[in-house]
């Protein structure tokens, strides 16, 4: 006899193998599996068939663990060069201006007399 619930819950250990998906991620796709185990259960499948599909619905989990961590890799790599700020040219105008005044009020030369 085939029990659904040891299927998903079985699934879901299987889902939390992956460090890549959190608890929420996880928790998001156990939702998603039994949306659609009730979806096709409503057409009159079996439970076991229900969840077969349902599986192949969602798709392998390794496919889907490579998809987070693309993903999260992406998003880590569009933070990691160096850009100029757009304000960079007008600030080093201001730097070198304020040095320069700097430099005139604070002589580290004695005074011609």
């Amino acid at each position: 006899m085939f029990d659904l619930e040891k299927a998903i819950s079985e699934w879901t250990a299987r889902l939390r193998v992956h460090d890549v998906l959190e608890d929420g991620l996880a928790a998001d796709l156990e939702a998603q599996l039994r949306d659609s185990i009730d979806a096709i259960k409503k057409d009159g499948a079996s439970d076991e068939d229900a969840f077969a599909k349902a599986e192949a619905r969602i798709g392998p989990l390794e496919a889907i663990a490579d998809e987070y961590r693309k993903n999260r890799l992406d998003a880590l790599d569009r933070r990691r060069p160096f850009r100029i700020s757009r304000f960079f040219p007008s600030l080093a105008g201001n730097y070198l201006k304020t040095a320069w005044r700097k430099a005139r009020r604070e002589k580290a030369w004695p005074a011609a007399s």
